[in-house]
């Protein structure tokens, strides 16, 4: 496994284990084919909806830049339509971004100075 595998998997894995302590259930795609990684749902009934969920793509970031408060994260025309354009009205579709450092990824035993 390359690093950027490894990153991929890290950044997938947080999510998952966000939305199960949370309770609420998860499912993988088994193909990339319109930019959906996860799905996530709340378990039966809450309030109008039945079961509400949402489609998630992830991204980590193993170099993050913080300007003004915020981070800014490129993605590619193609990626950006796959989560953003238009058709999206049954289900909500959000892009998530892990930042994954070196140190996280080999478990915090990394000492040095970080900006």
């Amino acid at each position: 496994m390359n690093a950027n595998e490894h990153q991929g998997l890290h950044g997938e894995g947080f999510i998952y284990a966000l939305a199960c302590a949370a309770g609420f259930t998860t499912s993988r795609m088994n193909r990339d084919l319109d930019g959906v990684d996860w799905q996530i749902a709340h378990p039966g009934p809450r309030g109008t909806a039945r079961s509400p969920k949402i489609e998630l793509q992830v991204k980590s970031w193993s170099n993050p830049v913080l300007k003004d408060g915020a981070y800014r994260y490129r993605l590619s025309v193609d990626h950006y339509n796959k989560i953003a354009g238009a058709g999206f009205q049954v289900v909500p579709q959000e892009n998530l971004l892990t930042v994954e450092t070196l140190d996280a990824l080999l478990g915090g035993g990394l000492e040095g100075k970080r900006d």
